[in-house]
């Protein structure tokens, strides 16, 4: 007979081997043979039938768990495989430490099979002791093993790693953890102790072995900071080290150091509170592109494909560039319905020179046509509505590749839905494709009651009633309905009725908004608002009525017309008030009207957040047009543009914005413009320049304050740039910026005013708006510009 060791997790099973055939039976640790009782040879035992199957030894373990893993049954002939593959899953059950195979002789000729178990003992108690910075509830989440769990050595051990891991983590880089043998062992009791120590802090960050490449260059690329006060925590974190040393790594492959190694090393004071971090690079040869060779390639020319990659011959190797040029040819192909399309690149290196030819191999496939558009999910959106967000996917047309993904990111836009699926039905053989998009609605609806809070309007409290999948056909069928949120519902329009009264700033008004009007690329929306404001001079009161039609050329270019009513109330006059004011009030104008066309070409590639591309808007407004007590033109012109500049491990991306406005009232007549002081333009503030009050750029008249109140002037022009970049997970961002500016009576870019800031961003789930703070310093200004540094912008719900 044959005696083997196979190691089953913690355990160590014994294999015995019969003489004949391949019979064998399979026993845990601590049986030396398998007992076989009243037979004399063992030769016959492989043809002999099982008359009955037992299990001897539960006290705790139903006897259901255990036959469900067992195999051999009574009437049939016993097999050594079948006898070995039932103790195997007995074992894998790790309910038992021993597990013995007895096959005696049967009453009828026959054998029984005998399993005869020893439990393991339970656990009655899991504790730490010890632990300060974490709670039990965190570390009791770490482990696998909790109370009524037959114990096991294996994941006792698993658990003291694990602790320590995530102390570890935490900074606690001398914190060790044990656990009581002797508790353990009498009396069933898993008690870890843990030894915390203190946190150690990062005291100085070094970079050794960087010769090309600046040492400033690689600071920007971790995230781990020197400790400075309690300004910079500057906690050690290891999982955050090797993300950095990951971070290192790919910056020098992205500049063609293809053979780049780049590690850490941490040096910890005595009392393990101090820690010097060092960055050992050995940063090797930067390598040129030699050569691109094509296999594999039909469809287009080889000159073609070289010319949408992002990599040519001559150029520094990058891996970035490299995946930027596979994924360009991937969008060629798919452009054509090249769905499947596999782009593979290896890299030949010639490591004397040093050079690396590209080869690239393509598995081209085959077109596809569109079949059949299957929507599932949607038990309150209409279908058109999730229709209307497919991009590249026509039925009876060929596919985009790109458009799976644009569909997915636009239904994910809309607000209306928590997830999103496209999945390209069939086979590869197939010439037509059917399409299925399964959704999950999200909650639309909502009403909030809350406050806000800034710079620039000061503190209101609100009433938000909100539908983003609202329908106005929808009528419902009982109260009830109605009561219950599930009337006017489903059709994409969106709805909003605000309450938001405040002690200087007031405002109601409620707003529908269509942006396919039956069923096409019309946009119509329409607002009713009141608004009062209160002045230190006098009082404003503001009611509004607003029609807007617009017409959507593709996803880039829009054009929409505005028609507006308007009257404004200037009351409750005190002091010194402004000549311009308060010749309104004498005459009694406070009638307006307008028209106003605009033009939109937009190539972000966001709606919400967007990270490229660019956005500009044209306008022309005729004030006037529909009758009132002012007639004057505006033009007004906006343009913003994002770029990507940086991604982190994490897909995190650094955007650069640029922004300009121009806005710009015409003379009219003999006496300049017919506009009156609340439809010029101001600056300063929040969302103009930051560093100056709100409004605090430009004229002003009468002497209620120091400088008087503003009046606002006929033209403005803005500019500002700003970086933003990930600082914490996706909550926490960090921005730079520079806004400059001017507001005078004409065209001119004398008296501009200018400012540099930092500032923060946090978008905190259930806040539901995300808070922005900003800090700026004026670098230009005229003496009459009023001046703040600090500038804000929160909304909080109740």
């Amino acid at each position: 007979m044959e005696l083997r060791v196979l190691k089953l997790r913690n355990l160590s099973v014994l294999v015995l081997s019969t003489a004949i055939g391949t019979g064998y039976a399979e026993v845990a640790q601590g049986l030396s043979i398998a007992e076989v009782v009243g037979i004399s040879d063992t030769k016959d035992l492989a043809n002999q039938v099982v008359e009955e199957v037992k299990v001897l030894g539960l006290k705790k373990v139903g006897m259901s768990n255990v036959k469900n893993q067992i195999r051999v049954t009574a009437g049939n002939k016993y097999d050594p495989a079948l006898v070995a593959s039932d103790i195997k899953r007995l074992t894998a059950l790790a309910f038992f430490d021993k597990i013995k195979l007895v096959i005696e002789k049967g009453k009828q000729g026959g054998v029984v099979v005998i399993y005869v178990v020893n439990e393991v003992d339970d656990l009655d108690l899991v504790a730490f002791v010890g632990n300060k910075a974490e709670t039990d509830g965190f570390l009791a989440g770490l482990i696998v093993l909790k109370v009524g769990d037959p114990i096991d050595m294996f994941l006792v051990e698993e658990g003291v790693k694990k602790i320590e891991t995530a102390y570890r983590n935490l900074g606690f880089h001398a914190a060790e953890v044990t656990y009581d043998k002797e508790e353990l062992k009498k009396n069933r009791a898993l008690v870890y102790s843990i030894r915390e120590g203190q946190i150690a802090k990062i005291s100085s960050i070094a970079f050794k072995g960087n010769q090309r490449v600046k040492t400033g260059e690689l600071s920007g690329q971790i995230k781990s900071r020197k400790n400075f006060l309690f300004f910079v925590p500057g906690v050690l974190s290891r999982e955050m080290l090797e993300a950095d040393v990951n971070s290192i790594r790919k910056y020098y492959l992205d500049r063609g150091y293809m053979d780049v190694r780049v590690d850490r090393d941490i040096r910890l004071s005595d009392d393990s509170t101090q820690a010097a971090v060092t960055f050992l690079i050995k940063e090797g040869e930067q390598f040129v592109v030699d050569g691109i060779e094509f296999h594999g390639v039909h469809k287009f020319s080889e000159a073609q494909i070289r010319e949408v990659m992002d990599l040519r011959v001559g150029d520094v190797y990058s891996e970035m560039m490299n995946e930027r040029s596979t994924k360009s040819i991937e969008k060629m192909y798919g452009k054509l319905g090249y769905m499947e399309t596999v782009i593979q690149v290896r890299k030949k290196f010639d490591l004397k020179h040093p050079r690396v030819v590209l080869v690239v191999n393509l598995t081209e496939g085959k077109p596809y046509k569109v079949g059949k558009i299957t929507v599932r999910g949607n038990h309150t959106t209409r279908s058109h509505v999730i229709f209307r967000q497919i991009r590249g996917m026509e039925p009876g047309r060929t596919f985009d590749r790109s458009g799976v993904e644009l569909t997915k990111r636009r239904l994910a836009e809309s607000q209306l839905f928590e997830n999103a699926r496209v999945t390209v039905l069939g086979d590869k053989q197939d010439d037509v494709r059917d399409v299925l998009i399964e959704v999950e609605e999200g909650t639309t609806g909502n009403v909030g009651f809350g406050v806000a809070i800034g710079s620039d309007a000061g503190i209101f409290g609100g009433i938000n009633v909100v539908q983003k999948n609202f329908d106005i056909t929808d009528f419902p069928e009982s109260f009830g309905e109605l009561m219950s949120g599930k009337a006017f519902k489903g059709g994409g329009q969106h709805f909003t009725l605000n309450l938001q009264p405040g002690k200087d700033y007031s405002r109601f008004s409620v707003g529908f908004r269509e942006p396919y009007l039956l069923g096409n690329d019309v946009v119509f929306g329409t607002d009713l608002s009141y608004q009062t404001r209160l002045r230190e001079e006098w009082d404003e009161v503001r009611t509004l009525g607003q029609l807007s039609f617009g017409r959507r050329f593709g996803d880039v270019w829009s054009v929409n017309t505005t028609l507006r009513t308007e009257k404004v109330d200037i009351k409750d006059l005190t002091g010194a008030v402004p000549a311009d004011v308060r010749r309104l009030h004498d005459a009694g104008l406070e009638d307006l009207t307008s028209v106003g066309v605009s033009i939109n070409r937009n190539t972000t590639n966001s709606r919400v957040y967007p990270t490229k591309g660019s956005n500009i808007t044209l306008g022309l407004t005729e004030t006037g047009a529909l009758g009132g007590d002012f007639h004057f033109t505006t033009l007004t012109g906006k343009y913003r543009k994002y770029w990507t500049v940086g991604e982190d491990f994490l897909g995190r991306e650094s955007v650069f914005r640029f922004r300009g406005d121009i806005n710009y009232i015409l003379p009219y007549g003999d006496y300049g413009t017919n506009a009156p002081f609340y439809e010029r333009f101001y600056a300063g503030g929040h969302t103009t320049i930051r560093g100056f009050e709100f409004r605090g750029v430009g004229p002003r008249q009468g002497s209620g304050s120091s400088n008087g109140s503003p009046v606002g002037n006929d033209f403005m022009m803005l500019a500002g740039i700003e970086y933003e970049f990930p600082v914490y997970s996706e909550i926490v961002r960090w921005v730079v910026f520079a806004d400059t500016g001017t507001v005078d009576s004409t065209p001119t870019y004398h008296s501009m005013r200018a400012s540099v800031g930092t500032g923060i961003r946090l978008q905190i789930p259930f806040l539901g708006a995300p808070f922005a703070l900003d800090y700026a310093i004026p670098m230009l200004k005229e003496d009459n510009d009023d001046t703040k540094s600090i500038s804000f912008s929160l909304a909080l719900p109740f």
